[in-house]
């Protein structure tokens, strides 16, 4: 019943391991069920989704996100805070020879202790 699905389906264990792919994901990612077996799930997802958060410090904030009354939200964030943010998150510039990220508060995913 499952290898009718028009949708992919795959069931992992606990570490990881693919134990069952129906027919649908050699349409969807171009592997047989066979040959995904015994594999890692992470075979089936695309780079960026393997990508380890990248760590910074907040070197500058803003005033903050301005909210439809006119008043502005205050920050959870602080100059000196250090955070994770997703890799391909905020944008890259350069100053002063040194390399930053500019990122909005939405794009910041943890503080790290």
């Amino acid at each position: 019943m499952l290898d009718a699905c028009a949708n992919g389906i795959v069931n992992v264990d606990t570490k990881g391991t693919i134990t069952y792919a129906n027919a649908m994901l050699h349409e969807l990612f171009g592997y047989r069920s066979p040959h995904l077996i015994g594999q890692p799930l992470s075979i089936l997802l695309p780079d960026n989704a393997q990508e380890k958060p990248q760590i910074g410090e907040v070197v500058s904030v803003g005033p903050g996100k301005r909210n439809d009354d006119g008043s502005r939200s205050e920050l959870d964030v602080k100059v000196g805070d250090k955070v994770l943010y997703s890799k391909y998150a905020g944008t890259d510039v350069k100053l002063s020879g040194e390399d930053y990220v500019l990122l909005s508060e939405k794009d910041i995913l943890a503080a790290v202790a």
